[in-house]
């Protein structure tokens, strides 16, 4: 089951398993009866993410699509090549970070806004998921992004090159944080690392992603949806 429409022209699917996820998240989050709400600028905001890198693909020349599922969401198209595909990458979290800048500034120009749990919301969804978003953990697109500039530097695909220097920055990143004192925050990189490791090597153990005939991305982009969400899963 799956919601699907166009938001400027781009197809658009939301699967049950999003609308699932956020709404665990917002009454983890949230009071109950700031759920609608939660659930506004939750999914709002990631669409606004999506957008941001259906509008590079747009601007490269490739169709795209945007699917929001259970893990978050995803803009799919054809394979763009590295340099364009660094800008890609770096659109989505570029939009959160500017809406939650705004929100930020406006939030510094009048203080009181800060307590108004929307406003909280508002901050965390762009801004704290667009940085968490720019850290090189498999499957996002800080990932993506030192992926792509690690080929560009050897002139070559280097995966497990790429993948090691990952592993560096979250390290550097994470003990950082220990010794800053800020273990909370120590403990939300370590809980997202091991989510998106997990979600990683399940999507290949299944042979999800890789090595089919036929991708997610092209079904996708050809309207056949739930072809690609059974493909993925």
């Amino acid at each position: 089951m799956a919601l699907k429409f166009k938001l400027v022209d781009v197809p658009v699917t939301i699967g049950i398993d999003f609308v699932f996820i956020m709404v665990a998240l917002g009454l983890l989050i949230d009071p109950p009866e700031m759920l609608p709400a939660w659930l506004a600028i939750a999914t709002g905001s990631v669409l606004l993410h999506e957008l941001g890198h259906a509008a590079m693909f747009d601007y490269f020349g490739v169709k795209s699509a945007i699917w929001l599922h259970g893990g978050g969401g995803m803009t799919v198209g054809l394979r763009v090549p590295p340099r364009q595909h660094v800008v890609v990458a770096a659109a989505g979290p570029a939009m959160g970070l500017i809406v939650g800048g705004l929100v930020g500034v406006t939030v510094l120009a009048a203080p009181r806004l800060g307590t108004n749990p929307i406003v909280a919301d508002l901050l965390w969804v762009n801004l704290g998921w667009s940085l968490l978003n720019l850290l090189p953990f498999p499957g996002v697109d800080g990932d993506a992004i030192l992926r792509e500039l690690t080929t560009i530097v050897l002139g070559r695909p280097a995966e497990i090159v790429g993948r090691g220097v990952s592993m560096a920055v979250i390290a550097a990143v994470l003990v950082t944080l220990v010794l800053l004192g800020l273990y909370y925050w120590a403990f939300i990189i370590v809980f997202f690392a091991l989510l998106q490791i997990i979600r990683a090597s399940w999507r290949v153990g299944t042979g999800g992603t890789v090595g089919g005939p036929v991708s997610p991305a092209q079904l996708i982009i050809e309207g056949r949806y739930q072809e690609a969400y059974d493909v993925s899963r």
